[in-house]
């Protein structure tokens, strides 16, 4: 009796896994039975919101969108569009919907999502232009995103100021470029990005990420003041001869706005080996020797015409070649550095580095 308890107690176990199990996998039959001949969409509604927190997250872009679908069919705008945003934006239009529902009702799912795919703004992609990292004097004064659409959509890129700048994405790769943002510390900037196509208008948020390091430069002596070498003189006073130099630099409220330095010219001796005044053969004094000098060779006429002739044919025979694709190289990040001055003049160096998320 004693060994039966426990066996018991797991057949009961399994019994419960049994019925909890197949619950949060049948909704898929569930809502085929609820779209079918007769479609209850009121019954569907419930259903899915019943369902949904249970739903794996491979399914959530069905669930999405024919939560969308039924709500469109009950006549419930607000919660329509809550769904159909959710597809687009949050699930990335995934769905596999012909794996459980007839085909009747996918053909009227399917033609409900196309109505609304010719009409959302839907950025496919938000990325750099990949760039090499470079050092520069100062941070650029613009940064340039590409934005690929998925169709044509008004555009007003803004911040918690305001707006920044506004205008028009054709379908494809566009370029949006804003000013840079202050780098003066590291963190996080959020633009929004409000996109209207028709009567529908969108709204995405675009994280700027800030990723700050910033240290001090080794002093560097000017050349006429390093150390003289043992037995000899320095290399900037050879032959008697310094190198000086300035640095003026412009501040406007602590803020370097220009920097320059500037050196003494140095000549240096130079010699160019010039040929001679007339090519090799060429006598203005005497009959020019037609077979020895290059200038006076040529090629009989009907030989020139027959080349030119070969040239015309294989340009005429010549396959259409496919036309050229532009391929922009992306990246999510985008590193810089450049120097900056203080008034004690100390040089620090800065390097900068952007991601990107949206």
């Amino acid at each position: 009796m004693g060994k039966k308890a426990p066996f018991g107690a797991a057949l009961l176990c399994l019994a419960v896994f049994g019925l909890c199990a197949p619950a949060r996998a049948d909704w898929k039959l569930d809502i085929r039975s609820k779209l079918g001949a007769t479609p209850d969409y009121e019954a569907a509604r419930q259903l899915l919101l019943d369902a949904w927190p249970n739903v794996a997250a491979d399914d959530r872009g069905s669930a999405s969108l024919l939560l969308a679908y039924v709500f469109a069919r009950l006549g419930k705008p607000e919660d329509e569009w809550t769904w159909i945003e959710s597809y687009f934006e949050t699930y990335g239009e995934r769905q596999l919907l012909y794996t459980f529902l007839d085909d009747r009702s996918h053909q009227n799912v399917m033609e409900y999502l196309i109505g609304w795919t010719v009409r959302y703004p839907r950025v496919v992609d938000i990325a750099f232009a990949a760039a090499p990292n470079s050092q520069a004097a100062s941070p650029p004064r613009e940064l340039s995103l590409g934005v690929d659409m998925a169709r044509e959509a008004y555009f007003k890129l803004g911040d918690d100021r305001g707006s920044i700048v506004g205008g028009f994405f054709h379908k494809g790769w566009n370029v949006l470029s804003f000013r840079t943002p202050s780098l003066e510390l590291a963190g996080t900037v959020v633009y929004n990005l409000d996109l209207k196509a028709g009567a529908v208008s969108v709204r995405k948020k675009i994280r700027l990420d800030v990723d700050l390091m910033e240290e001090d430069l080794p002093a560097v002596l000017p050349a006429d003041q390093h150390p003289a070498p043992e037995g000899g003189v320095a290399s900037g006073e050879a032959a008697g001869l310094k190198t000086r130099g300035y640095t003026l630099s412009l501040y406007l409220d602590d803020q370097l706005i220009l920097s320059g330095t500037k050196f003494p010219t140095r000549t240096s001796d130079f010699h160019i080996n010039l040929p001679p005044p007339y090519p090799d053969g060429y006598k203005p004094w005497m009959p020019p020797d037609r077979q020895n000098m290059m200038p006076t060779n040529s090629a009989p006429i009907f030989s020139a015409i027959g080349i030119i002739a070969d040239l015309i044919k294989d340009l005429l025979t010549k396959k259409k070649k496919e036309p050229a694709v532009l391929k922009i190289p992306k990246t999510r990040e985008r590193s810089f550095g450049y120097l900056r001055h203080d008034k004690s003049g100390k040089t620090r160096e800065v390097r900068v580095r952007l991601t990107i998320q949206y």
